[in-house]
């Protein structure tokens, strides 16, 4: 199974509809999931920005089926400059090999390179949503990237254990041939597990400390 990686560049997959005062996002899920959610609202509470254009946001992400409000999970958000956008992304550990609607993603960034993404991983299952963990992205094309880089064990087609670490990749310089040659940093190694429907979060290498590097070409 190859490794899932964040995404490379923050893509609303599906147009919320918004409120006439946007306090309130809404977006349509396709609930492939039995008992699971048909709809995640975004409420927001409540933003603070400075004379530079930082601030600080906070939001209710609610996850609701007709009138029944399964979970409703704040959040708060720092941004510079420019304030972020919301998106779904369903599937979240899904590709062309894997397909596990078990997992949806709310993500929230600026639609463009250098600006940081955050992804708020959330599970389903028997009715139920819990959160999963939160994701940091950063890209600027091809200089710099840091994403978690996760590799998911499956049975059954279901997800059932991840592993993984944050990469760092920085640009050095162009090798023969225009290849772009990178030092990558490793750190922040953490693996999950599920345990009678409760995903267990292990941390296995101290928080922030790079643990090793690597220099690698593309």
């Amino acid at each position: 199974m190859s490794p899932f990686k964040t995404p490379r560049a923050f893509k609303v997959e599906q147009q919320a509809e918004r409120s006439e005062r946007d306090s309130v996002e809404v977006f349509v899920l396709e609930k492939k999931v039995p008992g699971g959610p048909d709809k995640l609202i975004v409420r927001h509470l409540r933003k603070q920005v400075d004379k530079k254009g930082n601030g600080k946001i906070g939001a209710d992400l609610c996850f609701c089926r007709g009138k029944d409000t399964l979970l409703t999970y704040p959040v708060e958000l720092e941004f510079s400059e420019n304030e972020g956008y919301w998106g779904v992304i369903e599937n979240y550990f899904g590709d062309d090999k894997l397909s596990d609607p078990h997992f949806i993603a709310v993500s929230n960034g600026y639609d463009a390179c250098g600006y940081p993404q955050a992804h708020f991983v959330f599970y389903i299952d028997t009715g139920k949503v819990t959160f999963f963990d939160r994701f940091e992205s950063v890209f600027d094309a091809d200089v710099y990237a840091s994403y978690i880089n996760l590799e998911p064990k499956v049975a059954s087609g279901r997800i059932v254990a991840l592993a993984g670490r944050y990469e760092e990749h920085e640009l050095l310089d162009e090798a023969a041939d225009t290849v772009l040659r990178y030092q990558v940093a490793f750190r922040d190694s953490v693996s999950y597990s599920l345990k009678n429907g409760t995903w267990i979060r292990k941390r296995l290498t101290p928080e922030g400390k790079v643990y090793r590097k690597a220099i690698t070409t593309e």
